[in-house]
């Protein structure tokens, strides 16, 4: 019997991980898609603020998505701020637009792969 309580605490455990995770990660996106969404698609000097905000809030919570998230992932939202910070300072409208979609598809890619459900569970 005490094995039971113990595989049901585990379990339950398991459980409340998952969702704390589900809900940190979905937590992490509506703030990144916010502060991409207020970054222009035209170079210019408000921008540098913005990119720098969105930059040093994605270094002070990439590290506690790392647990759940590949790398891969998360080096590819990583290089897309970078290249979002270069397009700027250089001036290309149409690489900062394009980089700033990535980015948004970067960060969607994100949610999808920790969607809560029974698979990802078990």
């Amino acid at each position: 019997m005490k094995g039971f309580y113990i595989t049901l605490a585990l379990f339950s455990a398991l459980i409340i991980c998952g969702i704390l995770n589900f809900l940190f990660v979905n937590n992490v996106h509506n703030e990144m898609n916010e502060m991409v969404a207020e970054i222009s698609r035209a170079p210019c000097a408000e921008n540098e603020e913005r990119i720098q905000n969105l930059s040093d809030y994605w270094e002070k919570t990439n590290t506690k998505l790392s647990f759940s998230v590949s790398y891969t992932a998360i080096d590819t939202v990583t290089n897309l701020i970078d290249s979002i910070k270069v397009y700027n300072d250089v001036g290309d409208s149409k690489q900062l637009a394009y980089s700033i979609e990535l980015l948004i598809n970067a960060i969607d890619n994100i949610k999808r792969l920790e969607n809560f459900s029974v698979k990802n569970i078990f």
